[in-house]
């Protein structure tokens, strides 16, 4: 009994000291790239990426994980520096962000940093670019000012380094998948609009409706206002590329938008055996980045949904669920892809399952 006992308060007081280690701190600068300034009152995050160092096996947990709490934030300050303290030994990931500095795809790797027991460790710097901006407005097929039209700047998706570093080499006519960049935006009552936080580089520009309100009448309309890229083109390897510089804003740039045919997206919502579900609420989304919501719908009491104004294009449609309800523990069996090409889309069946 003894043994037992006293092996039992090993285990205890080893398990307690494996759970002491002193903890670690971290601190570094944030500075403008090309001008080595510093950037005061920038927003910076440490995401915790594992505890073990690199290249350790990981310790198996005596107890299930707690769940991951809010990363630790903290401001620069007035000569640019940071420091973060009382932070658990591992490996951790520094975030930076500030209004008018550029956020996108391609903006450069921010550092990790190791962080040891009862140690300060040194965070390499972090150079943020000055944001450029594109500016312009959008017209609608009449030539008059479009009002709430989605506005988004579209860059090159970056490959991965782990990839190019197999040797991987792009097939050269084969378009690069294309993703948002900047802080997009939505035209004002004259059309205008203007896309900041954007990386030195080349975009393309494409506007969008809003989407349809879910409790609005599905449209008869035989025509909608199409997905367009600036200069007024409904294919995106067709659109002008825009190029932007650090700290500049491209200006005069004009999309008017085109005309096509409007379809409607209709069908019901059921669960696996068959009864209608009321309240779901059904969206419709391009599988075009950047471009949100095409319309909602929201079920009635036999579960049927309409979505109109679609024009044709490749979407997805899902099902969301609710805060209460019966929807709140159900959703979509398998995801749905619809291609609307000639004619509307109906009879869709969407079949929703318990989580």
């Amino acid at each position: 009994m003894v043994v037992l006992l006293s092996g039992l308060f090993f285990l205890l007081t080893g398990a307690t000291a494996q759970n002491t280690e002193a903890p670690g701190a971290v601190t570094g600068r944030v500075l403008v790239r090309g001008e080595s300034t510093p950037v005061g009152g920038a927003m910076v995050a440490i995401v915790r990426i594992r505890l073990s160092p690199p290249g350790a096996p990981p310790t198996p947990p005596s107890s299930p994980p707690p769940p991951p709490s809010p990363p630790a934030q903290t401001l620069t300050g007035p000569d640019g520096s940071y420091v973060f303290t009382r932070l658990e030994p591992g490996e951790y990931g520094v975030n930076v962000q500030k209004t008018g500095f550029a956020v996108g795809p391609n903006t450069p790797t921010r550092p990790r940093v190791i962080v040891v027991s009862g140690q300060t460790v040194q965070s390499p710097d972090v150079f943020m670019d000055r944001g450029g901006a594109i500016a312009g407005r959008v017209l609608d097929a009449n030539g008059d000012p479009l009002t709430d039209a989605r506005v988004a700047a579209l860059q090159e998706a970056p490959i991965p380094a782990a990839v190019l570093a197999r040797g991987y080499v792009p097939p050269p006519n084969r378009p690069r998948q294309m993703i948002p960049a900047g802080r997009g935006a939505q035209t004002n009552d004259l059309g205008e609009f203007r896309i900041f936080g954007l990386p030195p580089g080349e975009y393309i520009v494409s506007a969008n409706v809003q989407m349809q309100s879910p409790f609005q009448t599905a449209s008869a309309q035989p025509t909608t206002l199409a997905m367009t890229y600036f200069p007024g083109v409904t294919e995106q390897g067709s659109a002008q590329k825009i190029g932007v510089a650090a700290g500049e804003t491209t200006s005069g740039i004009e999309i008017r938008m085109a005309s096509s045919a409007a379809f409607l997206v209709s069908g019901f919502v059921v669960t696996g055996d068959g009864q209608p579900v009321e309240g779901a609420m059904v969206s419709v989304i391009s599988t075009t980045p950047g471009t949100g919501p095409r319309g909602l719908s929201r079920t009635d009491a036999r579960g049927r949904f309409q979505v109109g104004s679609v024009p044709s294009g490749v979407y997805h449609v899902g099902v969301a669920s609710s805060s209460s309800g019966p929807m709140a523990t159900l959703h979509l069996a398998q995801q749905v892809t619809i291609t609307v090409g000639d004619g509307s889309v109906t009879g869709l069946r969407l079949v929703v399952v318990p989580k």
